[in-house]
Formats: structure tokens, sequence, C-alpha cells
């Protein structure tokens, strides 16, 4: 595995954050594709009263058939708004890491590991603007707020992909990327300098046996392996504890 180089690794995340986080720094060409991606966000917010409850509806769904054909039926209502935020997504994704010279897969996989591990510094953040929050990362103060965004973005991918009967090697490599990030955070559960989880350019990456052991853990997972995973998860598990209703 090639290493992946850390600043491309800051621009995608810089650019996914300034489409559906920040909205601001998109290039003239974009500004269209971030609109729509914004706006189906908040569609699929407005209706279900926000992350949390998206999250919750996936967990209800899976404990009552883990087949998940409740949560098919629920969220079909979103199947436009939800192929728009997964087709930005790989758009970026394609754009940002998918370089000549190097692995698409393993560059993904990459860019989620430094993510979790709090370690991408981007000086471009710290403004008030971006809140100063100059790494990237799942929002997340210790102890008294975990990164609970994990849940939400697993929740969409797996929204669309039963809504869109989409269960390619492709969305399935992202699923486990999205979930070894959070299986690193929770683990490391990298710190500021004060503050938010966001402003210290000094966090120790992980060791190369902790992130060999989580990499044999998640990165062979089929959909229904990581569906349990994330809809019966508690306050003890590996991915960090679940949003609360």
């Amino acid at each position: 595995m090639t290493s992946l180089d850390p600043q491309t690794a800051s621009n995608f995340f810089y650019a996914f954050d300034n489409y559906t986080l920040w909205r601001m720094n998109i290039p003239p060409g974009d500004q269209a594709g971030a609109k729509a991606m914004q706006a189906a966000f908040g569609a699929i917010f407005n209706s279900a009263g926000g992350e949390p409850q998206v999250y919750m509806s996936f967990r209800n769904s899976y404990q009552a058939d883990p087949t998940l054909a409740q949560y098919k039926a629920q969220m079909s209502q979103f199947q436009a708004q939800l192929t728009t935020v997964q087709n930005s997504t790989d758009a970026l994704l394609q754009k940002y890491l998918c370089g000549p010279s190097a692995d698409f897969e393993d560059a993904i996989q990459q860019a989620f590991e430094l993510f979790g591990q709090g370690v991408l510094y981007d000086p471009r953040r710290a403004t008030r603007a971006y809140n100063f929050w100059t790494i990237h990362g799942m929002d997340s103060t210790y102890p008294d707020s975990p990164p609970i965004g994990y849940y939400g973005w697993y929740t969409f991918i797996r929204a669309y992909s039963v809504v869109a009967g989409v269960e390619s090697d492709a969305l399935l490599h992202f699923a486990r990327c999205v979930t070894l990030a959070a299986a690193i955070q929770n683990l490391l559960k990298p710190k500021g300098v004060s503050g938010p989880t966001h402003n210290n350019p000094h966090n120790p990456p992980i060791s190369s046996d902790a992130l060999a052991q989580l990499r044999s853990d998640y990165m062979d997972l089929a959909f229904a392996d990581l569906d349990k995973l994330w809809a019966t998860a508690d306050t003890s598990s590996p991915l960090g504890p679940p949003p609360q209703p």
C-alpha cells in the first residue's frame, strides 16, 4: 500500500466540508452540484427531524427486521436525494483521491484512517468562518460529546444502498472505511490543546500494530456485519456511543 500524502486527504475533506457544511470556497463550476447536495441533505433532515433521528430510524428498523425492509420503505421517498448525496460524494472522492499512481481504494481507506486519527492539520481553516477548527475529524469533545456523526454517515450510505438496490464493492469499501475511521477515533480520542478536538496539530498517530488490528477487524466485513455493528451499538461500542433519541 503506497502511503497517501496527508495533504491529499486534507484536500478531500476540505472540499467535502465546504460542499456539505461550511458552504464556502466552492469553485464556480461546482456551485450547482454543491447546492443540490446541500438541498438533498436538508430535505432528508427536515423531514426526519435531524441526523440522530435518521440513525434511530435505521436502528429501530434493523432491530425489527435485519433485512432492512422497513428502513427501505421509510427512506424510499428520498431516493432522489440519497442518490444526489452519494453521487456527489463519489465525484469528490474521484476528484481528490483518484490519482494516476495511487490505488483508489487504498487512498480512500488511508484518508479515512488519517481523519479518524485527528492528524490532518489544515491551516486553511484557521479562521472564524471555520470556527478555528484546523483539524479534519468528526465533531467531538471528550467525554461530553463523542463523535456521533459517523453513525449518520453510515446510515446515509446504507439508506442509499437499500433504496437504490446498490451493494457494489465500491460502496461496501466506502462503508468499511467510515467504520474503520470511527473505530480509530474512538480508540485514540484525539484531543485539542484546549476546547474541541479540531484544534490540536500534535495528536499522536495510531501505532502500526493497532492500525493493523483494526484493519483486520473491519475491512473484510459484509454489509450484514456492518449493519449489526451500527444498529446494535451501545455506550461501550468500539465505534463510540450512538446518538440518543
